[in-house]
């Protein structure tokens, strides 16, 4: 398995000789995320606490330094997580031998199933982030993630898979597709829109976290993998949660007929196979042992229920 961190790898007095947070006085983990280990921080400075949230990038931890450029980066343009720097100015420090990221603390709520009625408000998000002018806000420093496809490297491993009629069925589908692409001028995208990566502040506004998969890529991919991460309950795309990602998205930025019935429906299932891929090697090939192990089977329920959304013009 995986080599996560635990509270008793952190030690306060290494982080308090780092960041200008006064003395640290809780650490707690943060349930989430497959890649990186999550900690709530509470520092009490001249008697003030604040809490931040402290990221430990253990499976990749060269990603952190491009990580925490794009979080700065997205200062000011797009809601999501305030980026502390280190007493030295540094973006992304090493205790020991890890690698950190200090952001500040964002409260609000987590849902395990996001509310139907805050869909819209998600997809129209996704969709002011896919309008930010991706040259001023990428330009050309290299982001967190290789991509969101899988490219020949990772599709060649799928021959060896142990499950052969899911390997089959995989390749079969891939194969199908092709290369899906919108045609629209490719975007920052953040590539894993699930409940657990917004938190939603009491107003209502929703904050964007956990950016390890955002890559420069047609925004229309990451529609699809926001309709996956947010529009399927119980192992089952539901029609009227699809409906209300794509309407709040088209509220921001219009998708023609064509693009809804056509390419986004393509790029909905190839984000299906693209999580099924993951879930698969990670938790059967690389981290076999896995509580997880079958997960990757719940995206074959999701392709075959996306015959029953319309995805067409309301």
């Amino acid at each position: 398995m995986a080599e996560y961190t635990t509270l008793k790898d952190l030690d306060p007095e290494e982080i308090c000789a780092e960041y200008d947070i006064g003395k640290v006085v809780s650490i707690e983990p943060v349930s989430g995320g497959a890649a990186n280990s999550s900690f709530r921080v509470r520092g009490v400075k001249d008697g003030e606490p604040t809490d931040y949230a402290l990221t430990v990038l253990d499976n990749d931890p060269a990603s952190a330094p491009q990580l925490a450029s794009l979080l700065g980066r997205l200062a000011g343009r797009f809601d999501t997580t305030e980026l502390v720097r280190s007493i030295g100015g540094r973006s992304a420090v090493t205790i020991g031998c890890r690698v950190i990221i200090l952001k500040v603390w964002v409260e609000g709520t987590v849902y395990p199933v996001f509310p139907e009625d805050l869909l819209g408000r998600a997809g129209a998000a996704l969709a002011r982030l896919h309008a930010l002018p991706v040259d001023e806000v990428v330009g050309d420093e290299p982001l967190p993630s290789l991509g969101r496809r899988l490219t020949a490297e990772r599709r060649s491993h799928i021959v060896d898979f142990a499950d052969r009629a899911f390997a089959q069925w995989l390749a079969v589908r891939l194969t199908a597709l092709g290369e899906a692409d919108s045609g629209r001028q490719h975007t920052l995208i953040h590539g894993d829109l699930y409940s657990d990566n917004i938190i939603v502040r009491g107003s209502g506004d929703l904050v964007i976290i956990d950016w390890e998969t955002a890559c420069r890529e047609d925004p229309l991919l990451d529609l699809g993998m926001a309709i996956i991460g947010l529009g399927v309950v119980e192992g089952r795309l539901v029609p009227e949660r699809v409906d209300a990602i794509v309407e709040g998205y088209s509220s921001e930025i219009p998708l023609t007929s064509e693009e809804r019935t056509g390419v986004l429906r393509d790029m909905v299932e190839l984000s299906a196979l693209i999580i099924a891929f993951h879930r698969y090697y990670r938790h059967n090939v690389r981290y076999p042992g896995s509580t997880a192990a079958d997960k990757y089977r719940e995206m074959i329920g999701v392709v075959d229920s996306l015959a029953g959304c319309t995805l067409s013009e309301r």
